[in-house]
């Protein structure tokens, strides 16, 4: 795997939450899970991915769909295939999009 920023190998790291994948370059904050539901991210994509993922999982932690149906919406509201519809995945323009469009769905709501 290599970072996209940098265009270098990355390296494995493990932490107490399981592995990862770093960027090789000094600095460079760059990291993504080990699996297929993570791709690397630097720091601004992943705080990104953190704020979708908090509003994302109130759908159905609140009881307002089951998680497997939350994630058929998503990959529908995203145009995606169900097995890329991981916001691990995301760019930080489909985060700001998909935040878009769950506080769309909030107001709607109210």
């Amino acid at each position: 795997m290599n970072c996209p920023v940098h265009h270098k190998p990355m390296e494995r790291a493990r932490t107490r939450y399981g592995g990862r994948w770093r960027c090789t370059v000094e600095g460079c904050t760059v990291a993504a899970w080990e699996g297929g539901t993570s791709t690397p991210a630097d720091d601004q994509t992943r705080a990104a991915r953190k704020r979708a993922h908090v509003m994302f999982d109130a759908l159905w932690q609140g009881g307002w769909m089951t998680r497997q149906a939350a994630y058929k919406w998503l990959s529908g509201c995203m145009g995606l295939r169900l097995s890329k519809a991981h916001i691990g995945m995301f760019t930080f323009e489909q985060c700001a999009q998909l935040i878009a469009k769950l506080n769309g769905m909030k107001k709607d709501r109210l």
